[in-house]
């Protein structure tokens, strides 16, 4: 029978606090996600309005 004495110590249990920390790699996990969705976003804007003014100006010139 397993008991807490004879248990093997969990990775993610601090012994000094008793209870679960995280590793530190997925603590600021979501805010590079959003950072990179906000970085994404920003990038398909500018390529949007790029595309956007040549089109209207290839649209003037043709005219």
């Amino acid at each position: 029978m397993i008991t807490p004495e004879t248990a093997a110590p969990s990775p993610l249990v601090d012994p000094a606090l008793g209870a679960p920390s995280l590793p530190p790699a997925a603590a600021p996990a979501p805010r590079r996600l959003l950072s990179l969705g906000l970085l994404l976003g920003l990038l398909l804007w500018a390529l949007g309005t790029a595309l956007l003014v040549m089109f209207n100006l290839a649209m003037r010139l043709a005219a």
